[in-house]
């Protein structure tokens, strides 16, 4: 065997697990217990250790509508991840150095590393949590407005719309010391409640008014959330509020639109499985 051959053996024999990865968690050293959390939450090893959790998420792919027949180990399968945690500040468990946010982009492209391949296209890995708000993990800007999706995507130009191929999530937390919200994700995935919102979606958008823009570059916000329906209208029960359908009050910094707020506040608290929302926003306010 050639010397080049060797070398190409020896990176993927230290890299090949990480093609193996699926979901990796990002963020400071501080928040460990809070990665550890999620990472055990989703990387089942023994069907029968979590016997609850398991009759749990059966009972998610019966509320579905699929058969249920589906044995423990099946159920298990379908919803454990690889996970592996990366730390900005810190070596990671895995023995992996400190990865700055402006480096984690090149730190997952570069094939050498076990992600991708020479094509830019990701082997097994498909999420991306990041653990912690702007204060802990600093945020990527796209034409100065923060943007996650920077992270999986092999342009870092921030003057053009980032390409992303990982579905990507933040917590927003800063006290290292309150697991509140890590413990209300997880009673959500293994206690999950009843009901039909499972099937429901909402869809709201802006209207087509804001300050120093044209009513033509901002009504895209009902067109693309129209676009959306139509795709999904036979599989989810889907509400739209648009806000070209409300009223609009004049305001300090722009127009608010309290009925709209009402009627999206409301339609949330009584139980949705998907939000997407495609707006301006204002100053304070969606």
């Amino acid at each position: 065997m050639n010397k080049k051959n060797s070398l190409l053996l020896l990176f993927q024999l230290i890299f090949s697990n990480n093609q193996d990865v699926e979901y990796i968690i990002y963020t400071s050293y501080d928040f460990q217990q809070h990665a550890q959390e999620i990472s055990n939450l989703y990387t089942y090893n023994d069907c029968s250790s979590i016997l609850d959790e398991t009759i749990c998420l059966e009972s998610i792919h019966c509320d579905w509508g699929n058969d249920c027949f589906e044995t423990e180990q099946q159920i298990n399968s379908n919803l454990s991840l690889n996970t592996q945690i990366l730390y900005s500040d810190s070596i990671s468990p895995d023995n992996i150095n400190p990865i700055n946010p402006e480096d984690l982009s090149s730190y997952l492209f570069n094939i050498q590393n076990g992600y991708s391949d020479a094509n830019n296209n990701f082997y097994n890995l498909k999420y991306l949590l990041i653990i912690g708000d702007e204060t802990i993990i600093n945020p990527l800007l796209f034409s100065g407005i923060p943007c996650d999706d920077y992270y999986s995507s092999v342009n870092q130009n921030n003057n053009i719309p980032p390409n992303p191929k990982l579905t990507t999530g933040r917590i927003l937390i800063n006290d290292p010391s309150s697991l509140n919200q890590i413990n209300q994700i997880k009673n959500y995935v293994l206690n999950p409640e009843d009901g039909k919102w499972k099937s429901d979606m909402l869809l709201f958008c802006d209207d087509q008014f804001k300050s120093g823009k044209t009513i033509r570059q901002e009504k895209w916000h009902t067109i693309h959330s129209d676009v959306i329906y139509n795709s999904l209208k036979n599989n989810l029960d889907i509400t739209c509020l648009y806000g070209p359908d409300f009223e609009r009050q004049q305001s300090i910094s722009w127009y608010t639109q309290p009925d709209f707020t009402d009627r999206v506040i409301e339609t949330i608290n009584n139980g949705v499985s998907i939000i997407n929302y495609i707006g301006h926003g204002t100053s304070s306010l969606l």
